[in-house]
């Protein structure tokens, strides 16, 4: 279980914080070129749902409160931090889709999903606590 602690340390991300299912349910991540038994994942229940949904509303008016300009900063940051992790979010990517290496990592570096985020004015957060 080659990513086991990475999911028992980075599970579900609700409000700013990583935890569990609220019903300590899991689901088994598999690679699925070799059926390899990567780790036992959070399973969110319906409740953990409509927390992470409250949550991202509440982020939602956070962000529509900021200008253009702060939103733009803030998603250039979250760019910079995408990038600087891209080998183990690429590593990551791989592994759970069977992808190459370097074609997962390759949209990190380039930065086309910050960009897409950036244009529609929308808040990205993809593992930047890793």
């Amino acid at each position: 279980m080659v990513l086991q602690k990475h999911y028992a340390e980075h599970g579900l991300l609700v409000g700013g914080i990583w935890r569990t299912a609220s019903d300590g349910a899991t689901l088994a991540s598999v690679n699925p070129a070799t059926e390899e038994h990567l780790g036992d994942i959070p399973q969110a229940s319906a409740a953990d749902v409509s927390e992470a949904i409250t949550s991202a509303t509440s982020g939602f008016d956070k962000m529509r409160a900021l200008t253009a300009w702060e939103r733009s900063a803030l998603l250039r940051r979250v760019a910079v931090l995408v990038r600087e992790r891209s080998d183990i979010l690429g590593r990551l990517v791989a592994l759970e889709t069977s992808e190459r290496f370097d074609l997962a990592r390759g949209p990190l570096i380039r930065g086309r999903l910050i960009r897409l985020a950036e244009r529609r004015h929308a808040l990205l957060v993809w593992c930047i606590a890793i």
